[in-house]
């Protein structure tokens, strides 16, 4: 007698995890994106999309990310980071 190969239900059903529109105001650094990034990847979330835009002393990045967590957290985490002048999702 052999076993049927089954494959569990959690195998084939997909999780989907929203996507967030974020957007972050800080002064010009070189490591300010790799802050911002590297926060996203401990907090779970996955960038599908980035723009940075850079004007003087201030940069923007627009980020749509998905965030598998709470979002208002979130922002919260990146409000704190140094540097950081305003974070906001929306």
């Amino acid at each position: 007698m052999t076993a049927a190969l089954t494959t569990p239900p959690h195998a084939t059903e997909r999780t989907v995890v929203p996507l967030a529109r974020l957007e972050v105001v800080a002064r010009t650094t070189p490591e300010l994106i790799e802050r911002v990034c590297r926060l996203l990847r401990h907090r779970g979330a996955s960038v599908e999309h980035l723009v940075v835009t850079a004007d003087g002393h201030l940069t923007t990045l627009v980020l749509t990310a998905r965030v598998s967590g709470n979002v208002d957290l979130l922002i919260r985490q990146l409000d704190r980071l140094p540097d950081v002048r305003r974070a906001r999702h929306g």
